[in-house]
């Protein structure tokens, strides 16, 4: 399982990266727009194997998560997260995962 999450980290970070060298060069609606076609899309996908693990795991996926949130919003490292995830209405990566045991199950 370790190697899965380290791989949706890996493609993820590189996603990221792409999308913050393209930052200056598009406007906000584009960035989030990638934002969630990208990053949200790694991070959703197949997450429902996820469930259980420890939080130790998990809190790989929500670093990549409040990475890809504090690009999009502008906001500064040391801002808290959880006002900026709010407001881009996105779930913490745990609770996108419980989100998604429920609606399939």
């Amino acid at each position: 399982m370790k190697s899965t999450i380290s791989n949706i980290c890996k493609t993820a970070s590189f996603s990221l990266n792409k999308i913050e060298i393209l930052y200056k060069y598009l406007n906000h609606n584009s960035i989030e727009k990638l934002g969630h076609v990208f990053i949200s899309s790694k991070l959703d996908y197949c997450n429902a194997i996820l469930f259980g693990l420890p939080d130790i795991e998990i809190n790989r996926l929500q670093c990549i998560q409040n990475a890809a949130a504090r690009l999009v919003s502008g906001s500064r490292k040391y801002e808290h997260i959880v006002p900026v995830l709010k407001s881009l209405h996105w779930l913490p990566v745990k609770a996108r995962i419980e989100y998604k045991i429920l609606l399939v199950g």
